[in-house]
């Protein structure tokens, strides 16, 4: 296969910028992609030769990309490269299991990316067989079959190096243990099928709240940029689109027709309002389809600031979970949610600078209202 069209999906403005570059000058075209959701959608819509993947991204991670990419017949055969800082072997094993061809530690090095992108996919296939008979043993050895989580075997082999490493460092280590209670109670009224599905989502929620922490414990410097605000705000519609009309639910944008630029983190913001979009598609969700539900999305701009209203008709919210709305770990979805998303979009909206409100009664839906400057004089905190 002649490999000329690539698409890299990542969320850092520099390592895109990289990268393009480099492809560039060995005479490939390159799309990109600042985050999981948007470069699914760009992959399936241009069909590119080859994917480069970062794994640490807001909202939809690489490994979830990934396995969205490998699984949809559209886009499975489309080879991707993970291509990311986390470098430990079941990084790479669990890039591999979601459908990656190859997998590259940051800082790529030119020559290394140039010659694995010409040998084309054949190639890659036939490696890909090779290291997938290798690592499956592997993998099989230290994780569950039904959940895909490390086993004890692994947590054995594992927890001797991480105390020598906090040791050598003179840091401290935490260790958390998790039990599901009454969880025979499931098995024996519901079968053990259903049990089995209990144990796999619980494994797999898990798994997002680490990847999620992990990109957010980072100290990201917001990377500022002059962002049409009237393009922003109709990608942004069209990307929840999909998801607020698998859920029944109407999506209402009023958007001013010329509005000029803001200075912003693009990739951040977005992130944080795709968040409050779909929390607002959830809380409509929940009533069914005895009503007709919706979601309004609106953008208006003044010489200083850009003003952003999400509302819904959904449930709603009581004065008690106001209070803790942007609390860590605090979820209004109960033990459906992470608790990680409403804290995660307030501080993306403070380290703009803006302020973010919201109105709710039980049975009135909400209404969030942001307000972010145009312009910032510094960085994010």
């Amino acid at each position: 296969m002649n490999i000329k069209r690539v698409l890299i999906i990542d969320d850092s403005p520099t390592e895109r910028f990289f990268l393009t570059d480099l492809l560039r000058k060995q005479g490939y075209d390159v799309l990109t992609a600042e985050n999981g959701e948007l470069g699914v959608a760009v992959a399936k819509a241009e069909k590119p030769d080859l994917i480069l993947m970062d794994v640490v991204m807001p909202g939809l991670n690489g490994f979830q990309a990934t396995r969205q990419l490998s699984r949809n017949p559209e886009t499975q055969a489309i080879p991707v490269f993970m291509c990311t800082t986390k470098g430990q072997e079941t990084d790479r094993v669990w890039g591999l299991r979601q459908g990656a061809i190859d997998y590259l530690v940051k800082p790529v090095h030119e020559a290394e990316l140039v010659a694995r992108l010409n040998t084309g996919r054949r190639i890659l296939t036939l490696e890909q067989s090779l290291r997938s008979a290798i690592d499956e043993n592997r993998w099989l050895s230290i994780t569950d079959s039904l959940t895909g989580a490390f086993n004890r075997r692994y947590l054995m082999e594992q927890l001797p190096r991480e105390l020598d490493r906090c040791a050598r460092y003179g840091r401290a280590m935490t260790l958390i243990t998790c039990d599901i209670d009454h969880f025979k109670r499931v098995n024996d009224t519901h079968g053990h099928s259903t049990g089995d599905e209990v144990l796999a989502a619980f494994a797999e929620r898990i798994r997002k709240m680490v990847m999620d922490i992990l990109f957010y414990a980072k100290e990201r410097e917001l990377q500022l940029e002059s962002v049409d605000i009237r393009a922003f705000a109709d990608d942004l519609a069209r990307a929840v689109g999909p998801y607020l009309e698998a859920k029944g639910v109407e999506l209402c944008c009023a958007f001013e027709e010329r509005m000029g630029t803001f200075e912003v983190d693009a990739t951040m913001l977005r992130s944080a309002l795709v968040n409050l979009l779909e929390n607002a598609a959830d809380a409509c969700a929940v009533e069914g389809p005895s009503k007709s539900h919706r979601v309004d999305f609106h953008v208006e701009a003044n010489a200083e600031t850009v003003g952003i209203l999400i509302a819904d008709n959904g449930i709603g919210m009581t004065p008690d979970q106001l209070k803790s709305l942007f609390t860590l770990f605090f979820s209004t979805k109960g033990s459906k949610g992470t608790g990680l998303g409403l804290f995660i979009t307030d501080k993306i909206v403070r380290q703009h600078g803006g302020t973010i409100t919201v109105d709710s009664a039980p049975g009135r839906g909400a209404r969030f209202g942001i307000i972010i400057p145009r312009r910032r004089t510094g960085r994010g905190a």
